[in-house]
């Protein structure tokens, strides 16, 4: 393995995984999972190579991990050489490595081939919806995403901070901003409000949108816990200004 580039927690993984005296491939993708976890990719695609030349299967975990780091390293062709092995092996209908195609596909600015993925998929969770979400909004497609968000209320798949928080900016826009008051109000009754990432999408949101009527009712319900909301960097003469009623916020998605 490549040490040079490996951090304490990544050497501890692979200290551990030279103890197994005849690893297998659970044994392999731990170890791939443990690299990924502490930022080493260019050491999981160490790992995937040694597999492939040594003749290993590869499972749907160790693939999973393979495709996110091929979308970290923004390595496109790499990615395609990962899937053509993925559909070789038949992996490329199960629900996880679906989801980390999406993912790659998003990160590395292939929204089509992220979508065809997506519209592939046979089974679909909210990380499927997730990801194609994010990768929509990454790529600048943003009425695609609310399309896909819509779709996601539709089936009633649950929504999480990672829905929200990636489809919260992009709704500051006038023509959107029905859109993002209808998230608000699945913001409040999710309880999501207090949520860091959901917070400060809210405040993006509606900062865009130039709702600055009296933010400070907003600041005393949500933003009580300085210490628990990443808020400090916002400039308080903003922020003070930006009013989120929640009586007025309306579900508004079939209008």
């Amino acid at each position: 393995m490549t040490e040079g580039c490996m951090t304490e927690g990544a050497f501890q993984v692979d200290k551990v995984f030279k103890e197994i005296e005849e690893p297998n491939i659970v044994s392999w993708t731990s170890l791939m999972v443990g690299y990924a976890y502490n930022g080493c990719v260019k050491e999981v695609m160490s790992v995937y190579l040694c597999l492939r030349r040594d003749g290993v299967y590869c499972n749907e975990n160790a693939m999973a991990t393979v495709i996110r780091s091929c979308g970290v390293l923004v390595g496109k062709m790499l990615g395609y050489q990962v899937l053509g092995s993925v559909i070789k092996s038949g992996l490329d209908t199960t629900v996880s490595v679906a989801n980390s195609l999406i993912s790659m596909f998003g990160n590395c600015d292939s929204i089509e081939e992220a979508s065809c993925v997506f519209d592939d998929m046979k089974e679909r969770d909210t990380i499927s919806l997730n990801s194609i979400i994010t990768a929509s909004v990454r790529n600048g497609y943003c009425e695609k995403s609310v399309e896909y968000f819509s779709q996601m209320c539709y089936t009633h798949a649950k929504t999480d901070y990672i829905t929200t928080s990636a489809l919260l900016p992009v709704c500051g826009s006038a023509q959107n901003l029905r859109w993002g008051r209808g998230l608000h109000g699945m913001v409040v009754k999710s309880g999501l409000e207090s949520n860091v990432c959901v917070c400060n999408s809210l405040l993006s949101m509606y900062s865009q949108a130039g709702k600055f009527e009296g933010f400070d009712e907003y600041m005393n319900l949500v933003l009580d816990d300085a210490k628990e909301v990443n808020i400090k960097k916002k400039s308080r003469k903003t922020l003070g200004r930006i009013l989120l009623k929640g009586d007025n916020i309306t579900l508004m998605m079939n209008t």
